[in-house]
């Protein structure tokens, strides 16, 4: 019940109370006293009104429960939309998704291997920056990505074209430029010279989806999208030998970037195509700016609000690639380089929750369980179990809550200190950013660990996304597939 409906039902019971108090007394011909006045004509109208007003109130908590406790159940059969569901049409259950490179940037650290060790360690934490206030003029809790001033030399930044209208869009920006030259470094030559393919053959296609925040105006929306297209036009100087084509720029979550390249390449793989995808993240919250945003928002981080979102900025590059079916017609293209896989993503899980997570500081945590469990379904009945989860999960007590469920339910037997990986505690709020970040470092883990992990995304108020990957030498893949060498 809102503020006048409140008010309205005030002045309602006033008027019954006093009508019916005022006839009793014209009935009975009374003679009142400034007692009865105040007792029958102010106290009793008063305290049924609020007596009332606690009833709709417990009567909008128990709707509100059964609501979200019936959009949990109505989600879990929507879980069948997945990439490694029984539901899945034979097409697209058989597609697997090759991670090949990744590029993380964010102020746990500037590779893969610096943030799984921060992210194994929890540190280094957010602290207090030195340049940054509320609105209060006290320092603000922030994780800023060091080394990136205005004017550092430390990322390249040649597609430079105009001034940013913000100096965080300016600094997601470089980051945005920092990790596509590192994975443009990492994949090396894209094309080897060879005799064998005709000479009509078109040059392989590098499909580049970019995800800036939703929240951003229509002039910052239109510098990123000149900033891509520099951005891509940089990449098509450095490898020549490769057409780039640069997507319609997204301003969105991160889930939905995730399940929009997903379905790219599913595209891909039905029409035989070798392209790959390179999907690129970037956000900052780090200026005056976007502070007083989140503040006027009511989603910055403070002592009068502990579950707020603490600033951070970061940006995530991941080179993604259908692996072919065995007996495949030749593609009508140039064979793209044989590159190394990193992980292979065999099962992914999408859910929605109605209401924002931190309603009423309520935690929920049966939608990411099942979502995870949806999603690395074929690891029960293979000869690999699930060897760790990376979230993208914060301090705050509800997506905290989830994630941790989820690593508790899926990881019953093992320490969940080395199998539970939280990066949102260290990064700080990343927008877009973070379920792409949980995806790059799972792929990192499945590598590195030659076990199979979980990516868990919950840092969203409604969007949870689940990401199975497993190592590039799967022992129990019995299904005709090969990695690339």
């Amino acid at each position: 019940m809102s503020g006048w409906g409140t008010v309205r039902l005030v002045l309602a019971v006033t008027c019954f109370v006093w009508v019916a108090v005022l006839w009793h007394w014209q009935s009975t011909q009374h003679d009142m006293s400034v007692r009865d006045v105040l007792v029958h004509l102010v106290a009793m109208p008063l305290t049924v009104a609020l007596l009332m007003r606690a009833a709709v109130w417990a009567w909008e908590g128990a709707v509100a429960r059964m609501g979200s406790a019936s959009a949990v159940a109505a989600s879990a059969p929507a879980l069948a939309q997945t990439t490694g569901g029984q539901a899945m049409p034979d097409d697209r259950a058989a597609v697997r998704v090759c991670v090949q490179a990744v590029s993380v940037r964010c102020a746990a650290g500037t590779s893969v291997e610096q943030v799984a060790a921060a992210m194994h360690d929890q540190a280094p934490r957010p602290r207090l920056d030195a340049q940054l206030r509320d609105a209060d003029g006290l320092p603000v809790m922030a994780a800023r990505v060091p080394g990136l001033g205005p004017g550092s030399a430390t990322v390249a930044d040649p597609a430079a074209r105009s001034e940013p209208p913000s100096a965080a869009l300016g600094r997601a920006g470089r980051l945005m430029q920092a990790v596509v030259d590192e994975i443009a470094c990492n994949v090396g030559p894209l094309v080897e010279p060879t005799d064998e393919a005709p000479a009509a053959a078109h040059n392989p296609v590098v499909r580049v989806l970019s995800v800036w925040p939703a929240e951003l105006t229509p002039a910052e929306r239109g510098w990123a999208r000149q900033r891509v297209g520099a951005c891509v036009q940089g990449l098509a100087a450095q490898h020549p030998d490769v057409s780039w084509h640069a997507l319609d720029v997204s301003f969105s979550t991160g889930v939905a970037a995730w399940l929009d390249a997903q379905r790219l390449l599913h595209m891909l793989h039905r029409q035989q195509r070798n392209d790959a995808v390179l999907v690129v993240a970037c956000h900052s919250d780090i200026d005056a700016t976007a502070i007083d945003r989140m503040h006027r928002a009511g989603h910055l981080f403070s002592s009068a609000r502990p579950a707020g979102r603490v600033p951070g900025e970061g940006a995530v590059a991941l080179w993604l690639a259908p692996l072919a079916q065995v007996g495949a017609p030749p593609p009508t293209h140039r064979p793209m380089t044989a590159l190394p896989t990193l992980a292979w993503v065999r099962g992914v899980a999408h859910g929605r929750h109605d209401t924002p997570v931190d309603d009423r500081g309520r935690a929920r945590a049966g939608l990411a369980v099942e979502l995870v469990q949806q999603a690395s379904a074929r690891a029960a009945t293979g000869a690999m179990a699930m060897a760790g989860i990376v979230s993208d999960a914060d301090h705050r007590s509800g997506c905290a809550g989830e994630s941790f469920a989820a690593a508790l339910a899926c990881l019953p037997h093992s320490d969940l200190a080395d199998t539970h990986l939280a990066a949102g505690a260290l990064t700080g709020h990343l927008g877009p950013v973070a379920p792409l970040l949980a995806v790059a470092m799972a792929a990192h883990q499945a590598a590195s660990t030659g076990q199979l992990w979980a990516a868990l995304s919950v840092a969203d108020d409604h969007e949870r996304l689940a990401v199975r990957l497993d190592p590039p030498a799967d022992p129990s893949d019995t299904d005709g597939h090969t990695a690339p060498a």
